[in-house]
């Protein structure tokens, strides 16, 4: 049986903490440099650096304008991708921008912006940027008799369960969480992730977010799932 979905959306822009204090004619514009495609043991994906602004909150010392920068990644493959990033800039720098690393899981046909440095200063350009995906293994499919389907999900408002430092950091993925459900309704036991979204805040908060349902099962001890994807929209 495949993984209920349950959705969270929250509508945001690219740095929405620092959004609300800006003008009308802050709003992010994108500008972007080529990127690369790629192709490898039969994957497919795309990477480009977006640069969104210019803005004039929180800029570095003697810049009176500054970005937010992100590469973007497309995945062209026919499954989903981890894909490995990095976005690096000159070393030392008086801006104080560090290098920014890490890991993200893009869906299948999906685009998305998903890495971030913020307040750069106009003439800083970073010196690469890059990604390296890999497939994502599919899950061991979990075995249910007929009669023991997942008879009652009641889920709470899933909008509250957004972290909001998540959004300061443009962070989305989905998270694939697996629990027992007792034959009278009830809050599910056993909650673990078994397919992070590779950020801990979003991976905690769809745990927390399970906790809250009331679920119930005609066999008693059946494990079931279900897949949060943590979306942002513009």
């Amino acid at each position: 049986m495949s993984a209920a979905r349950l959705r969270i959306v929250a509508v945001a822009a690219f740095a929405l903490a620092a959004l609300s204090t800006a003008s009308a004619a802050e709003v992010p514009a994108k500008t972007y440099q080529p990127g690369k495609s790629y192709e490898e043991n039969g994957l497919r994906w795309s990477d480009r650096f977006s640069r969104f602004g210019p803005h004039t909150y929180d800029c570095p010392k003697r810049e009176k304008k500054c970005f937010n920068d992100a590469l973007v990644i497309r995945n062209e493959s026919e499954g989903d991708l981890r894909c490995a990033i990095s976005v690096m800039y000159p070393q030392p720098n008086d801006a104080g921008i560090a290098n920014v690393e890490g890991f993200e899981v893009i869906g299948k046909g999906k685009e998305r912006a998903v890495i971030q440095a913020l307040h750069v200063p106009e003439k800083m350009k970073p010196v690469s940027f890059g990604s390296k995906c890999t497939a994502l293994p599919a899950l061991v499919p979990l075995k249910h008799p007929a009669e023991c389907k997942l008879q009652k999900v009641i889920p709470p408002d899933f909008a509250d369960f957004y972290p909001a430092i998540s959004i300061r950091r443009n962070e989305q993925g989905s998270v694939v969480v697996e629990f027992t459900a007792a034959e009278t309704p009830g809050i599910p036991a056993d909650i673990t992730v078994v397919r992070t979204s590779e950020h801990p805040d979003l991976d905690a908060a769809a745990v927390k977010l399970v906790g809250k349902m009331t679920v119930s099962s005609p066999c008693s001890g059946q494990r079931f799932r279900v897949t949060i994807p943590f979306e942002l929209r513009d």
